[in-house]
């Protein structure tokens, strides 16, 4: 019995024990909560703090096992004015799970936010509310523990990212600094509001040890109908990804003329960077060429550089979100690009003059012979009228000149104004002045566009281009297509130059394409230009508006080689270029269209561009069958011209030169016959100082020439009885008689008084029974008078040749 009490002692020590420890436990699960709510609300706001932020939390649910609510959760950056937060979130939701005790591991299950808005402002002066904060990152943090550091709570979380589930989320931007930027449909892309935001991040990866992140956001535009996706996708520690931005259809950006729009964007871990749907449109008439690109990729780099190379007018022009994006571009590849360029049509006055001019043209062209008399004195009228308006228009013009420079009684040149021949020698001057000007601006122009080059290579793919002309007689549209072209860098100085062109049809073995270099410090220049066969139509907005080309002119080209001196200032050209079936349109050789020409030049040209000297040699030019052989030279043609050339036609069929020039040129003379051979040769020599010493050489060479027909359209026969003669009177109008044999007043050669016939010899052809059909002296004393004049106030025909005429 004694050992009883001491028993019972125990049981009861026992049972206050367990009541203690049980008390204790239900105490601190009733209290840990609100201590640990306490811990986690002092550590959040002294993380804010350290990075310069303040947190405002409202509400807070802890559940320590498996998860944590907030409401009401507002982030400000310290010390800014805005009244609303920098992020807002109406309700966040952690889910956790707890494994361990010896350290007690956290792992993060999921995050679900319910209702949050981001606000991104930039103030007038450019500077980001929020970028103090990123510069305390970047740096390590205000208190150099980084962004934590492995204490605190910090240390018991695991890497393990989870999965995060955010709905109806909005994003606020508010910039003031630079200038305006809309977008289409009434967009502020510098107030912009996005709203109706979802986002969903997820590991897909099976371990922990590695990272499969797989994020999507959609999200609409205040605006805009359509949604805004974002796609992306990590992993990691292989630190390979990718990501994909879906931007609602109507979505562009207009600045500075130009309206760009863009389809989609994608960007990978590789520093690739890719455009879709890129449209780069102008809305203003000094913007450049449009451009339309089906997908455009951009290498990049990580390390910014210097754009030194783009000029200042280019800089101002971008943003400057722009111009930090180009400093980390390498190398841009578009394919299938398309540019786009137009000349509009002129204001409607405008194209009523030029119209009202066209009209006035055409009714002064000459009449059939079966017009009506009233018709011939009426158009005879207009063109006098027309002549008598112009005629006074350039005395005034000449007046207002003359007396401009009355005062030292000059001209330009310092020469007198009524000097023989200062006309003509002004006009060639400028005339190769102009072209000197206009070949060194261009080429001036390609060393500074590609000196303004920022990357090291460009390539385009498939390209094509587009041109429309909606002028009164213009082409309209035309279209090169199928083009590649590539500029790369080779140092600071050197940029390289290929271009090819694809041929619909074409064989393996056919090239066509052309290369170069410029060294855009030195300014100097090579071109290298082969084509094998190159359709001519697409490339028709290239041509002059004189030449035609349809769906069978080709060009060819076996070597062409241009060279470029920029110190020296000389441009030389040698090869050949070859043309077929082209369409020529030249009035003064032919009112007509001339039609189906096959043209082919060769030789070597070299040019001083500072006037000296440019000469021809070994030239060769020819149309069809017909060749001619060109050599000479021009000196001093930016002051006083000096010409000496000469020109020879080897021996070449008469047949032969009836189908390549007579048919095309005057398709009356269609089917005419001949037969022999001729050829020629031409000498031409002037100083224009003085246009009397002009050197005129013709020497034709005739081989058994004859002439079998004229063609089915004249019929000599005609001229043995009456028929109908007109001539063109000087008031402008046709007169019209008839004559011939068997008519009134016609009187036969042998009717004739032998001093009639010399009396119109004497006055009209003194060498009349000498020369054979051309009077070489005549045509060259009356091509020096027409010098001197620096008008056409003589000719030179005999009558033989009247007579033809």
């Amino acid at each position: 019995m004694p050992g009883k009490p001491r028993s019972l002692g125990v049981r009861i020590a026992l049972h206050l024990t367990v009541l203690t420890l049980g008390f204790a436990v239900g105490a601190g699960w009733f209290y840990l909560p609100d201590l640990l709510e306490r811990e986690v609300r002092a550590r959040l706001a002294d993380a804010a703090e350290r990075r310069g932020l303040v947190l405002e939390l409202g509400p807070l649910w802890l559940r320590p096992f498996d998860g944590i609510v907030a409401e009401d959760v507002h982030v400000r950056v310290a010390g800014s004015a805005a009244e609303s937060p920098l992020l807002s979130l109406r309700r966040l939701e952690v889910d956790w799970e707890v494994s361990g005790l010896r350290p007690p591991r956290v792992y993060l299950q999921q995050v679900r936010i319910d209702g949050g808005t981001l606000r991104v402002r930039r103030s007038a002066d450019g500077r980001v509310e929020v970028q103090p904060v990123i510069e305390q990152l970047l740096a390590g943090g205000a208190d150099g523990r980084g962004s934590g550091g492995a204490g605190g709570l910090r240390r018991f979380v695991s890497d393990h990212v989870p999965a995060l589930d955010a709905r109806d989320l909005a994003l606020e931007v508010d910039d003031a600094h630079g200038r305006p930027l809309t977008a289409g449909k009434g967009l502020d892309l510098r107030h912009l509001r996005l709203h109706g935001a979802t986002l969903k991040l997820q590991d897909q990866s099976p371990v922990r040890e590695k990272l499969e992140l797989a994020l999507e956001v959609r999200t609409l535009v205040a605006g805009l109908q359509d949604a805004l996706t974002l796609t992306a996708q990590l992993r990691l520690p292989a630190r390979e990804g990718a990501l994909q931005l879906q931007l609602p259809p109507g979505l562009s950006v207009q600045a500075n003329g130009l309206r760009v729009g863009l389809g989609r964007i994608e960007l990978d871990s590789n520093l690739e960077l890719v455009l879709r749907d890129l449209e780069v449109e102008r809305v203003s008439a000094d913007a450049p060429l449009s451009l339309r690109v089906r997908r455009a990729v951009a290498g990049l780099s990580r390390e910014p550089r210097p754009l030194r190379t783009l000029p200042d007018a280019l800089t101002e022009r971008l943003p400057s979100a722009a111009l930090v994006a180009l400093q980390h571009v390498r190398a841009i590849r578009l394919e299938d690009p398309e540019l786009i360029g137009e000349r509009p049509a002129p204001d409607a006055q405008a194209g009523q003059d030029e119209a009202q001019e066209e009209e006035q043209e055409r009714a002064l062209l000459p009449k059939s012979s079966k017009q009506r008399d009233g018709e011939r004195k009426q158009a005879g009228r207009q063109r006098k009228d027309l002549a008598e308006k112009k005629a006074a228009e350039k005395k005034a013009a000449e007046k207002k000149v003359a007396e401009k420079k009355a005062g030292d009684g000059k001209d330009g040149q310092g020469e007198e104004p009524h000097e023989p021949g200062a006309k003509v020698r002004k006009a060639m001057a400028a005339l190769f002045g102009r072209g000197a000007d206009a070949v060194e601006r261009g080429i001036g122009l390609v060393r500074q566009g590609l000196a303004a080059l920022p990357f090291d290579r460009v390539e385009l793919v498939r390209g094509r281009a587009r041109y429309r002309d909606e002028r009164p007689r213009a082409a309209g549209a035309t279209e090169v297509s199928d083009f590649h072209a590539t500029l790369s860098r080779q140092g600071d100085d050197l940029v390289d130059l290929q271009v090819s062109f694809d041929t619909p049809g074409g064989k393996r073995d056919e090239s066509n394409q052309v290369s170069g270099r410029v060294d855009v410090r030195r300014g100097d220049a090579t071109l290298q230009l082969r084509l094998d066969r190159l359709p001519i139509a697409p490339y028709g907005a290239l041509l002059p508006r004189s030449l035609r080309a349809h769906a069978d002119s080709t060009l060819r080209a076996k070597r062409l080689d241009v060279r470029f001196d920029a110190k020296a200032r000389t441009v030389g050209v040698e090869g050949s270029l070859e043309a077929s079936h082209l369409d020529v349109h030249a009035p003064r050789i032919a009112r007509h269209l001339i039609a189906d020409l096959s043209l082919r030049v060769s030789g070597k040209l070299a040019a001083s561009l500072d006037g000296s000297r440019l000469a021809v040699e070994q030239g060769e030019f020819a149309v069809g069958d017909v060749v001619a052989l060109v050599e000479g030279s021009v000196q001093k043609f930016r002051e006083a011209p000096i010409l000496d050339g000469t020109i020879k036609v080897p021996s070449l069929g008469c047949q032969q030169a009836v189908d390549s020039l007579v048919g095309p040129i005057a398709p009356m003379l269609a089917g005419a016959r001949c037969k022999g051979s001729m050829s020629f040769r031409v000498g031409v020599g002037l100083d224009t100082s003085d246009m009397s010493s002009l050197r005129f050489d013709f020497e034709p060479v005739l081989r058994g020439l004859q002439i079998d027909s004229l063609g089915k359209f004249i019929d000599f026969d005609v001229l043995r009885g009456p028929f109908e003669q007109h001539a063109r009177q000087r008031d402008g109008s046709l007169y019209t008689f008839v004559t011939g044999p068997g008519s009134a007043r016609w009187v036969s050669l042998d009717e004739i008084s032998e001093w009639m016939v010399r009396v119109v010899t004497t006055t009209e052809d003194g060498s009349f029974f000498w020369h054979k059909g051309f009077s070489l002296m005549q045509i060259r004393n009356a091509m020096v008078d027409n010098l001197q004049k620096g008008r056409f106030v003589r000719g030179a025909s005999t009558i033989s040749q009247q007579v033809v005429k």
